[in-house]
């Protein structure tokens, strides 16, 4: 049976409204007119489902009975675990998408033509590698500016959203970018308020996409310039303050360092492939510290790195034995080590790179770095994304 809550007479409980097929229809959406689309192995499709009477429990036998109506068999791509419905009218045409996200592809069915829905999907552009799994949540926010969609998963790997600026539904790929957390869990749900307007809790705006850039003009021979005749030197003018920098970045909580992406996860049992392939480069493999330098700050370990003779690319702590750890590698990448366990004992690895390059931040912020210091850096790589 398919229940809306009473919001009329503010009291808790559900009324029925509707007796629909058993089995399996966790997935479903209102569109504008009321109308209810529910699955996902089978799309089906009730008209004003909104004005059907509702009843209470002890009643709930007088109910509409929907269980004869017509369903659409759904190919897998589209069988989403939640809709997302979204509209927009195109060339005086009304567009009619439920979006869904599943399997590391963005889909939707297209129910614009009323008894003939289609399944659409394309490559989910911006999701990071490690996020997996259903998406069991699918909402939208409607504005004035448009409608925000967006999905969360199921293992806690944060709520991604559709980035409605760079949509182009006639591309193969459809972008998302990371706007929130989300808990583990399999008992989530998107609702939509089709008829209230709300605005996104979410403040985290989709990263820049880089256009395509025309080819470049051939150059124009210039004159040489001839020799200025003796004299005084011209003033030169004031330079142009600098805009802001930064200098450390931390990954987020829990992160552990990798030297790139091929950098093995856990350390390998022969000690002389250390010196080799992991990021963390110490004079006694594996890495320690002398005792008479603990405790350590973090702060102290990031200035005992920018003082090393080798150089520095980042640092390694960790909380519980304020150990340091001075990546003396070029160090481009990070595990999260909340999904991957590197070592045993608690979680409070902290990896902080120092003054990595922009075009560095975007594959990072892709794998799902997250901290107030990296997203100071990007506001200055990127000052037109704020």
């Amino acid at each position: 049976r398919v229940g809306i809550a009473d919001a009329d007479s503010q009291t808790a409980g559900l009324h029925f409204v509707a007796l629909v097929r058993k089995g399996g229809l966790y997935a479903g959406a209102f569109d504008f007119e009321g109308t209810y689309y529910f699955g996902p192995n089978r799309l089906h499709i009730v008209p004003n489902l909104h004005l059907m009477p509702g009843k209470v429990f002890l009643n709930r036998h007088e109910v509409v009975d929907k269980t004869k109506i017509k369903s659409y068999k759904m190919p897998k791509q589209c069988q989403g675990a939640d809709y997302a419905f979204w509209e927009k009218e195109v060339d005086g045409q009304k567009q009619k998408l439920m979006w869904m996200l599943r399997d590391k592809a963005v889909s939707a069915i297209d129910v614009s033509n009323v008894g003939s829905p289609t399944c659409r999907h394309w490559k989910a552009g911006g999701l990071p590698k490690h996020v997996k799994g259903h998406f069991g949540a699918g909402w939208t926010f409607y504005k004035s500016t448009g409608a925000e969609v967006y999905f969360a998963n199921n293992q806690g790997k944060g709520v991604y959203g559709i980035d409605s600026k760079s949509l182009d539904l006639d591309s193969d790929t459809v972008w998302l970018y990371k706007a929130g957390d989300s808990e583990a869990t399999n008992k989530n749900d998107g609702a939509n308020c089709i008829s209230i307007s709300a605005e996104s809790p979410f403040h985290a705006t989709p990263p820049p996409r880089k256009e395509v850039s025309e080819p470049p003009k051939k150059k124009k021979k210039t004159k040489k310039k001839k020799k200025p005749l003796p004299g005084p030197a011209p003033s030169k003018q004031p330079e142009k303050p600098e805009k802001p920098d930064y200098d450390w970045v931390l990954m987020g909580p829990n992160t552990v360092c990798r030297m790139d992406e091929k950098d093995p996860i856990i350390w390998p049992k022969n000690k002389k492939l250390h010196t080799l392939t992991l990021a963390h480069v110490c004079i006694v493999q594996p890495c320690t510290t002398v005792p008479k330098e603990i405790p350590l700050t973090v702060q102290d370990c990031q200035e005992r790195c920018l003082n090393f003779e080798g150089g520095c690319h980042g640092v390694e702590y960790r909380t519980s034995e304020s150990r340091c750890e001075i990546l003396a590698r070029k160090t481009t990448w990070f595990i999260d080590n909340t999904e991957i366990r590197t070592v045993p004992g608690p979680l409070d690895f902290e990896c902080w790179l120092y003054k990595p390059p922009c075009d560095l931040l975007v594959r990072l912020r892709d794998h799902g770095a997250n901290s107030a210091s990296f997203d100071w850096a990007w506001s200055v790589c990127f000052p037109s994304s704020e």
